[in-house]
């Protein structure tokens, strides 16, 4: 109990950080995931200490074989559940055309003036490649978080070569910095644009959940004076984005979209989400460089499918991007630090699994 209550606080306060919470020990593969669709992440950290400090018991005389004897039991109900969930037929699906670009961009060179039109170039080379024989145009093309390397403020020529590179009815979305306003009252937002085959930006959304000193300073005069400013230094703080909406996407689907961390949060899991829907998390891992972190970033997202019932496209800078069912199991995927595209004819549920 002590511990559920501490994983949720942590989760909660000073606007919370649930990264790796305890009861992930108890979840490395898809077949040990499914349990976290029924009692959520605070019921698996409860049930993972259980489990783990059953050991203890064997030094002890009192409740020794009780606690042995129940520990073996919701274990072997959450394994067994799990194989029942993995063996259990989904209800209607349909499929969408989805194209991952992973550009691979150094976090030195990103915001760099100098190096940005060769990025955008490799970007844009990368979204024509044709399709493998056999594989239909994707329908929607998806970029990482922060991916266009300017404002398209400073740089409106960007998207005319955007429409340029879109087929007819292809859509593109894409990690953007956005900028409200102009000079020393400008406001700037971490987004995910639209961008449809007339290079129009046709809907945005903003991060809500922003990474403190990271994107912003909170109390930010107070530690300055003090000589404590961001802790991943970008060319802008960011502002916070009022509220998350879906985004439409061709076919009559939508994606539900969280950009970065935000998908490690469960309590930002949008709880009615409309028919044909999927998470779309697009992130930029590069800060973490050669350590767990993606890894764990990675994992974070497959636990999301499970509890939503939702498959998860995730588009990475620098990996790993990656295609996830609805069960959480990693359908493919693009190695860390590598550059290039990934193609699959993702399976949507048709009807919000709310409702199912």
């Amino acid at each position: 109990f002590s511990f559920a209550l501490a994983e949720w606080l942590r989760e909660t306060l000073l606007t919370g950080f649930p990264w790796n919470p305890v009861g992930f020990g108890l979840m490395p593969v898809p077949l040990l995931m499914q349990s976290v669709g029924v009692v959520g992440m605070i019921g698996m950290n409860s049930l993972a200490v259980f489990l783990f400090a059953t050991p203890a018991l064997l030094a002890g005389r009192r409740h020794r074989v009780t606690g042995i004897v129940i520990a073996f039991i919701v274990l072997a109900t959450h394994a067994g559940y799990g194989f029942y969930a993995l063996s259990r037929e989904d209800g209607p699906a349909t499929t969408l055309n989805v194209r991952i670009v992973q550009p691979n961009i150094d976090l030195a060179e990103k915001w760099d003036e100098t190096v940005r039109d060769r990025i955008f170039k490799s970007e844009l080379d990368l979204s024509r490649q044709p399709p493998a024989p056999g594989r239909q145009k994707p329908a929607l093309i998806v970029w990482p978080e922060t991916s266009i390397p300017f404002l398209f403020q400073e740089h409106p020529d960007g998207l005319r070569m955007i429409g340029e590179m879109l087929q007819e009815g292809q859509l593109l979305l894409a990690g953007v910095a956005r900028a409200e306003g102009s000079g020393d009252s400008a406001l700037y937002y971490n987004s995910i644009v639209a961008i449809d085959d007339k290079g129009e930006i046709v809907d945005a959304v903003d991060k809500v959940h922003l990474v403190p000193f990271g994107e912003y300073v909170p109390f930010e005069s107070l530690f300055e004076r003090i000589g404590i400013n961001q802790f991943v230094s970008g060319p802008m703080n960011f502002v916070a984005g009022a509220r998350r909406h879906p985004l439409a996407v061709p076919g009559g689907f939508s994606a539900l979209p969280y950009i970065c961390y935000e998908i490690i949060f469960p309590t930002l899991m949008m709880d009615q989400p409309p028919p044909k829907s999927f998470i779309l998390n697009v992130t930029n891992d590069a800060w973490f460089g050669n350590t767990p972190g993606p890894y764990q970033h990675l994992r974070q997202a497959q636990i999301r499918a499970v509890e939503t019932g939702l498959p998860v496209v995730r588009a990475a800078n620098t990996g790993i991007s990656a295609f996830i069912d609805n069960k959480g199991r990693v359908l493919d995927g693009l190695a860390i630090n590598s550059q290039g595209f990934l193609d699959a004819e993702v399976a949507i549920p048709q009807e919000s699994p709310a409702d199912a």
